[in-house]
């Protein structure tokens, strides 16, 4: 098997993994802050649902016409300094608003990267 291969399945199986890990860690979260929570992470998934519906149609158009190795390379960027960003809050609310903003991002850079993989 090609060596970029690898390194490209690599990459997906990874990515894969942190971001089911990273959901699953926000959504236990926001789930236990009670009824405020669980509202909040109705707008957390919502975020990334209404996101991925509107942005989605252009990904694979974008990823056609430029690099997919600069795009899978951007989004992986933006979004893992935007992990390690949000990393460093303390306050509970500003978390919350935080975290809503990065799966906003995150919906936009994933639906770029899926194509271009």
């Amino acid at each position: 098997m090609n060596r970029y291969a690898v390194q490209l399945i690599s990459r997906g199986a990874v990515n894969k993994i942190g971001n089911m890990l990273y959901d699953y860690g926000n959504s236990v979260w926001l789930a236990s802050m009670g009824t405020i929570g669980q509202t909040v992470l109705g707008m957390y998934q919502i975020s990334e649902l209404v996101t991925s519906i509107l942005v989605n149609p252009f990904g694979g158009v974008i990823s056609d016409r430029f690099s997919r190795r600069r795009i899978l390379m951007a989004t992986d960027l933006v979004c893992g300094i935007l992990c390690l960003a949000i990393s460093f809050i303390r306050n509970d609310s500003w978390m919350i608003g935080a975290l809503i903003f990065a799966n906003i991002v995150q919906a936009i850079a994933f639906a770029f990267s899926r194509p271009a993989n």
